[in-house]
């Protein structure tokens, strides 16, 4: 395959993968009754949706900006 092809592959796959995480990330940031019941039923505490929204929702951020290569390994 030629490089330009790889590249446009590459950017496709992440914007969806990107594009998902977000998505995930704001619905966990809005308390749902749904939610609230399931944290309830696995044991953790509510306030987790809220941390786990915010990490999912900078991790994204962070698969699409080109400047810091480490951050980007992290997330």
């Amino acid at each position: 395959m030629k490089p330009k092809t790889i590249n446009i592959s590459y950017w496709v796959v992440t914007d969806l993968f990107v594009l998902g995480m977000l998505q995930s990330g704001i619905v966990e940031l809005i308390p749902t009754e749904g939610s609230k019941q399931l944290m309830d039923m696995l044991g953790y505490p509510q306030y987790l949706n809220t941390i786990l929204g915010v990490a999912k929702i900078l991790g994204a951020i962070a698969l699409v900006q080109p400047k810091f290569q480490t951050i980007k390994e992290w997330a």
